[in-house]
């Protein structure tokens, strides 16, 4: 389909070089015409910039030194999810799991947190089947909180950490004190290896987070 116009809307050209926007902006050099062509004027001497490298002459879709970056962080991202998903198969832990959810042992069961742990385990019926993974949060440079996907006994379904013992091993900062998951039912080296697109096994969504690209 040809092109359409925004300013006569006739087909076969745009703005930049619409005849008739040209013709009225000589009739009236102070009219609304006279106006947009003064834009499109102005818009042919822009230099376009990267918004990547902020450099011209490409874009960020284009960009080398955003190409190269990503090959690299794709590659070292690749190494990381390899680790993640030996200590997956460790644990036997991936999409049809089933998890047993209890709550820490406390000094102090009858304290608002503990009682609010409680309510946790209660709601997911203490019993839970794996239903899938954030995998943009389930990376290097992502967080360990609310990344895996589970259905509970009771038919809740809700983004939940994954095990403590398997966080605490790959990441700074796990909670303790949360919800515990001991893997009851385990799955396949093979089952665990599809729980995750081939995007994140590429280390695609690693880089992107190492890159922040996702928040530029």
């Amino acid at each position: 389909m040809a092109r359409r116009c925004g300013f006569c809307y006739g087909r076969g050209h745009d703005k930049r070089n619409c005849p008739v926007m040209r013709e009225k902006a000589k009739e009236d050099p102070t009219g609304w015409a006279a106006q947009e062509l003064a834009k499109v004027e102005r818009a042919k001497k822009t230099v376009r910039r990267c918004s990547w490298c902020n450099e011209p002459g490409h874009t960020k879709r284009t960009c080398p030194d955003l190409k190269q970056a990503l090959a690299r962080e794709e590659a070292s991202a690749r190494i990381w999810n390899k680790t993640f998903l030996d200590k997956l198969k460790e644990y036997g832990l991936g999409i049809g799991s089933l998890i047993r959810i209890t709550g820490p042992v406390s000094d102090d069961p009858g304290s608002s947190r503990q009682r609010w742990i409680q309510d946790q385990v209660k709601s997911f019926g203490g019993m839970g089947l794996v239903m899938g993974f954030v995998e943009r949060e389930c990376v290097s440079n992502g967080s360990f909180n609310s990344c895996m996907i589970i259905k509970g006994a009771t038919g809740l379904r809700r983004r939940v950490p994954l095990p403590f013992e398997i966080t605490k091993q790959l990441y700074q900062y796990a909670w303790k004190d949360y919800l515990h998951f001991e893997v009851v039912g385990k799955v396949s080296d093979h089952q665990i290896a599809t729980s995750f697109s081939q995007k994140w096994h590429q280390g695609e969504f690693g880089a992107r987070s190492v890159l922040r690209l996702d928040d530029r």
